[in-house]
């Protein structure tokens, strides 16, 4: 189909909509929305004030569909000009509807910062409600895309001081809520970043503006620890850092024992510093443990909370202490994505066998005598061919869970290990087709609960929430060095997590990655002579890389900032501050966060 087809076509789209809420829209409204899609900001205005005009009833909504036709159709150069008619439709929306969405007021704010009218623009962000009308489920409190572009009004104005009082009593509010999704992360990157340009372009004296930029950075690395990678902060910073007089690092090479090295060809070499780690506190553990509980019960139906509230009494009720918390889903996978491959349950028992006070964490779909083990490879496919699919419920790779026999799909971030984790094909497809034959889940189930070593993850909720809270309660008991033995970068639990510091500080220090290899030689540990017994006699190795001994996050050490950004691999580049002190400031800023 072309391109002008699917324009004609997502034209007249709601045009052709059956339903009784269509059939029942005023003939006007249909005319204004015809009219808003086109973007024809003439016909949009006359109809709209048509339409205040008559008896029929309008949404509440209706304004704020007007309005966005001046926000997205006009150069910012432009809005100005239209000034007078977009207060008319505001006016008209407030008369004809009889209230004012937050939405609407956001889009009043947008327009009256782009006519260079900032102090209209805060009559309108004062007239947004602070709190939640009685038994609403909507966010009230105002949003970044009501915010940033105050922010940037003042900014532009060069009013620092009134830039800085916004962001304290507006930007931080918001940031105390703990709401914050991947996109507002993002955007408080984005509202530091206009308190940065905004100190540069001040006329404070050089200690003044580092200063600021000291500040900025604390509030910007309490919220967004690693920048993301799909930001444009770095480039910020280090604009500014130079205007500043401060001496920018581009790129700095971390080495896997916390050495940050400068590049020899840097303009500006510094020593080589030691990276710093950062211990969490007993209060920080148990508020990741009660977000790690939420998350894991959130969109799930209630019918099947009762199966996290039985497992949650059982660990609660054990008094066995486990060092070691396998990721038993991630470790029968790995490698497996080839021809042959099957999920393996003596690689997870290899692992078992070369930790101290081990815990296998896996759902007991992958423990039936009647599971296939073989695994499916999968093909990459574009994300809206995907969104078409219909999963099969008995396949255990490809299928979401759709009853209790299921097991989710593994994270794609396993691949990362395939050529480290790789074996000699034949033994491979010799081991895997006895794997498959033998059906030798059951026998590894008895042998793991008889020596106090399985757990059973829930049914229908993600095992590694699972692993993650079993993880944080030994550290609770005061267990030392829990380790998660797992290939997974929890990326997307960071998100989830709505960028919570603590979680990275967390993952640095108790996350495990393993590597497994063919021996003709048995391990000496009793556990491998047995998994040798249920699986023919041939053995599977494991070893493992510790956790750096650093924390992945903004930190300023001596004189200088080191700040990564979230790309894979994690990259690093440095601000020195050029200002004569030398501070550490890791845990300072993290617990920045909590207040």
């Amino acid at each position: 189909m072309s391109n002008e087809k699917k324009k004609k076509k997502k034209l007249n789209a709601p045009q052709k909509k059956s339903s009784a809420a269509s059939r029942q829209q005023p003939a006007i409204q249909k005319e204004l929305m015809k009219y808003t899609q086109l973007k024809d900001i003439k016909n949009v205005k006359e109809t709209f004030m048509k339409w205040c005009e008559e008896d029929t009833k309008m949404g509440d909504l209706i304004p704020t569909q007007v309005l966005s036709v001046y926000d997205n159709k006009l150069k910012d150069s432009e809005v100005a000009d239209h000034m007078n008619d977009i207060r008319k439709i505001h006016e008209g929306g407030i008369t004809k509807t009889g209230q004012t969405k937050e939405a609407t007021l956001s889009m009043m704010v947008r327009l009256a910062c782009k006519s260079g009218l900032p102090q209209e623009a805060m009559k309108y962000f004062q007239q947004i409600p602070k709190e939640k009308p009685t038994g609403s489920t909507d966010r009230i409190t105002p949003r970044f895309r009501s915010i940033i572009p105050l922010l940037k009004a003042y900014a532009v104005m060069g009013d620092i001081d009134r830039c800085f009082s916004f962001f304290e009593s507006e930007l931080l509010q918001l940031k105390r809520t703990g709401v914050l999704t991947e996109k507002e992360a993002i955007q408080w990157e984005d509202s530091c970043g206009i308190l940065l340009r905004c100190v540069a372009a001040s006329k404070l004296t050089e200690a003044e503006k580092k200063s600021k930029i000291e500040t900025v950075f604390a509030q910007l690395f309490s919220v967004v620890p690693v920048l993301h990678p799909n930001g444009k902060q770095k480039d910020v910073i280090l604009d500014v850092a130079t205007s500043c007089n401060c001496i920018p690092h581009p790129k700095v090479r971390v080495t896997n024992g916390g050495v940050a090295i400068f590049p020899a060809t840097d303009p500006n070499p510094n020593d080589n510093v030691s990276l710093s780690s950062s211990t969490l506190q007993k209060s920080e553990l148990e508020e990741l443990q009660a977000l790690t509980e939420q998350l894991a019960l959130e969109g799930v139906p209630e019918v099947f909370h009762q199966q996290w509230f039985h497992f949650k009494k059982n660990l609660l009720n054990s008094n066995i202490n486990y060092k070691s918390i396998i990721d038993a889903a991630n470790v029968g996978h790995t490698a497996q994505n080839v021809s042959g491959g099957a999920f393996s349950h003596q690689q997870i028992d290899a692992v078992a066998a070369s930790v101290d006070n081990p815990l296998i964490v896996l759902r007991e779909h992958w423990l039936r005598g009647t599971t296939e083990l073989e695994v499916k490879k999968k093909k990459k496919k574009k994300l809206p061919q995907l969104k078409n699919k219909k999963l099969k419920c008995d396949d255990p790779v490809e299928a979401k869970p759709c009853d209790n026999n299921e097991e989710e799909e593994e994270e794609e971030e396993e691949d990362d290990f395939e050529k480290i984790n790789s074996f000699d094909q034949q033994l491979l497809d010799q081991l895997n087709e006895e794997l498959i034959v033998n059906k030798s889940g059951p026998q590894y189930k008895k042998y793991w609960e008889d020596n106090n070593m399985l757990l059973l993850s829930p049914n229908n909720i993600n095992d590694d929430w699972v692993i993650m809270y079993v993880a944080l309660t030994m550290m609770l008991r005061g267990v030392d060095n829990v380790q998660v033995i797992t290939n997974d970068f929890f990326r997307d639990h960071y998100w989830r997590m709505h960028q919570h510091p603590s979680l990275v500080t967390w993952k640095d220090r108790h996350l495990t990655k393993f590597f497994l290899h063919d021996t003709d030689r048995p391990h000496p540990k009793e556990l491998a002579a047995t998994s040798a017994s249920i699986s023919g006699g041939r053995y599977r190795k494991a070893s493992f890389t510790p956790p750096p001994p650093f924390t992945t996050s903004a930190q300023r050490i001596g004189r200088n900032w080191f700040i990564p950004t979230s790309t894979i691999p994690v990259t690093w580049f440095a601000i020195d501050m050029n200002d004569g002190k030398n501070t550490n400031s890791i845990d300072e800023v993290r617990l920045l966060s909590r207040t």
